[in-house]
């Protein structure tokens, strides 16, 4: 055989084996969570559009019927798998950014890095581009793919002051292929 690239997303797994524990089917499970987050996804991305869009209700509505309507969005609602739970806890963590700049306190450093961790459990990747929790992204790639590209964006929500015990937040994101045009072979 070969190898396989694969990775843990522990804390749905913990959801469904919940689920199968209390009698319930694991395909039920995965779609009823799914069903459930996204409004929640929904209710986030709102709060942090007023956020973004100053207040203005109408915009941050729009905002929220775009995403609801968008089909990929809803797939992740019915699909099975994690993304929708992914997706919950990357807007949680955008908004509490957002709340600790618009406070300019630490009020919500706490349930960020809850969020965060949760979020680790729930993909590895949630880590972003240089993690320390290990070389799982590096060693999948050199091991078990072909020609690949990727996409490495980094956003300052939260510019660093050095010397300051301010709140900062960096968000990173990572678009990859598992085959670039012409390279893969077969």
């Amino acid at each position: 055989g070969e190898r396989v690239e694969g990775y843990t997303n522990f804390l749905w797994v913990l959801i469904i084996a919940t689920g199968l524990k209390l009698g319930l089917s694991a395909p039920v499970i995965a779609v009823a969570v799914g069903l459930l987050l996204f409004p929640l996804g929904l209710f986030l991305l709102y709060r942090i559009a007023l956020e973004v869009l100053e207040r203005q209700r109408e915009p941050a509505l729009l905002v929220v019927l775009l995403t609801g309507a968008n089909y990929t969005y809803n797939s992740y609602a019915t699909g099975g798998l994690e993304t929708m739970l992914q997706t919950v806890m990357l807007l949680a963590a955008i908004g509490l950014t957002l709340q600790c700049r618009s406070q300019g306190s630490f009020r919500a450093a706490t349930p960020f890095s809850i969020t965060c961790a949760l979020g680790v459990m729930t993909r590895p990747d949630f880590q972003g581009g240089d993690s320390r929790l290990g070389y799982w992204n590096l060693y999948g790639r050199l091991l078990n793919e072909g020609p690949w590209a990727a996409l490495e964006l980094r956003l300052d929500m939260l510019p660093q002051e050095p010397g300051t015990l301010r709140p900062w937040t960096s968000v990173h994101a990572k678009i990859e292929g598992g085959s670039v045009a012409n390279g893969h072979i077969g």
